[in-house]
């Protein structure tokens, strides 16, 4: 978690609520406590904060076009 915000100087105030949650499911994971349900909500938190980063307009998120290729079908 440490190495992520400190390579993301994009985020800001805004984005604590989901800061926080991924700090905790980070240490729920790594405590051994670990779950389907609680490896998409990491997966999906992540996501989220990356997609803040003003740079990663410019590039499409993998899952996205997945689901968006499985809607148009």
């Amino acid at each position: 978690m440490e190495k992520f915000l400190g390579n993301a100087p994009y985020l800001s105030d805004e984005h604590l609520p989901s800061i926080v949650s991924l700090q905790a499911i980070a240490e729920e994971l790594d405590s051994g406590k670990v779950t389907p349900a609680m490896l998409a909500q990491f997966g999906l938190t992540h996501r989220a904060l990356l997609k803040a980063n003003p740079e990663a307009a410019a590039h499409d998120d993998e899952v996205d076009q997945i689901i968006e290729r499985a809607r148009a079908s």
